[in-house]
């Protein structure tokens, strides 16, 4: 009985050093040689099918020792290749919310050639923001503390919600860029030559972009989503949505661009109904002009139609526009603000 177990014990033994030895090879080969993923969407690669698996060679771009379900990466190899056009390359998501999702993308565009977006539908989910923060925006020192306001959207139209005031809904997004060349986290807020935080008004539905391509691929993002916002986005928001959004991207070797160009929707805007009011202020000096036109129509709004001083400058942020009027009659040049007299109620 005795020869019996010592034998059981020792098969059990000898199955747990194979299962080890297995596990090891297979985390091996796993992290370093080749890798199968599920496609997990077909949003992800529409020339995929669903529920697939895609065997990715990593060894040609490198590779790291990872411990399945931790989280955990080590030991990283030097890849020996570079991914190139056309071929599927599985990612990391970059994100704190999904650290371990793997993006499935079939490489496009390579650097020199043109990205294209084609906007073709946004749809709000009934509410947004505007407001100023602290230490930001055009007139960041006239408005030292924070305000929020909320906006009510019902179909095309955005609600104020204070004197009957009404904003056409004009979506597009505030941010659309490719990877920059330069390497390594840069800061998002300004604009760069890749695009990026533009908050141009116009790239809506209706719109087509192009933009250079720095890198392999372009990574190209885009977000920040607007249900309606004047030109100049002076206290730093429009109205700040979530947004359901499709867009169609194309590479174009036929049309090079230095930066983002783009052709817009017309009309510009469909506040475009009753007139303006207009506000200017003159000097030598462009972003001081535009601070006072600003100011000038802040007055105005709180003067005109009672709104506080806060409401009145998210509201320009809104639905007013920043114009250069004149900038070759020196040593002074010409900024206007323009609000459309259709939003009053």
């Amino acid at each position: 009985m005795s020869d019996k177990r010592l034998t059981l014990k020792e098969e059990a033994t000898s199955w747990g050093k194979a299962l080890l030895v297995a596990f090891g090879l297979w985390l091996v080969l796993r992290s370093y040689l080749v890798e199968a993923f599920r496609i997990p969407s077909a949003s992800m690669e529409n020339t995929l099918l669903v529920g697939d698996f895609l065997f990715v060679n990593k060894v040609a771009f490198g590779g790291e020792m990872e411990i399945p379900f931790t989280g955990m990466h080590f030991l990283r190899l030097p890849g020996y290749g570079t991914p190139q056009r056309g071929e599927v390359v599985v990612f990391r998501s970059v994100e704190d919310s999904t650290p371990n999702l793997n993006i499935v993308k079939r490489l496009m565009g390579a650097p020199g050639d043109t990205l294209q977006m084609d906007v073709l539908k946004m749809e709000h989910k009934g509410w947004g923001w505007s407001g100023h923060l602290q230490g930001f925006g055009l007139l960041a020192d006239d408005f030292p503390t924070a305000y929020i306001h909320h906006w009510n959207l019902k179909g095309s139209e955005c609600h104020f919600g204070v004197k009957d005031i009404v904003v056409p809904f004009e979506p597009f997004f505030g941010t659309m860029g490719v990877a920059p060349a330069e390497p390594g986290r840069i800061n998002t807020i300004p604009p760069r030559a890749n695009g990026g935080n533009v908050d141009i008004r116009s790239l809506g539905p209706g719109a087509t972009a192009w933009l250079p391509i720095f890198v392999e691929g372009a990574l190209f993002a885009c977000g920040d989503c607007h249900g309606a916002q004047g030109d100049g986005e002076v206290c730093g928001t429009g109205i700040e949505t979530p947004m359901r959004t499709t867009i169609r991207l194309s590479v174009r070797k036929d049309l090079p661009v230095r930066e983002l160009q783009f052709q817009a929707r017309s009309p510009l805007s469909r506040t475009d109904t009753q007139g303006y009011h207009a506000t200017t202020a003159h000097g030598p000096d462009l972003m001081e002009n535009a601070k006072n036109a600003v100011r000038h129509m802040v007055d105005w709004l709180e003067a005109m139609h009672g709104l506080t001083r806060s409401q009145a400058y998210s509201l320009c942020s809104v639905a007013a526009d920043l114009r250069i009027s004149e900038i070759v009659d020196q040593p002074n040049w010409i900024v206007t603000c323009y609000v459309p007299n259709g939003i009053f109620g």
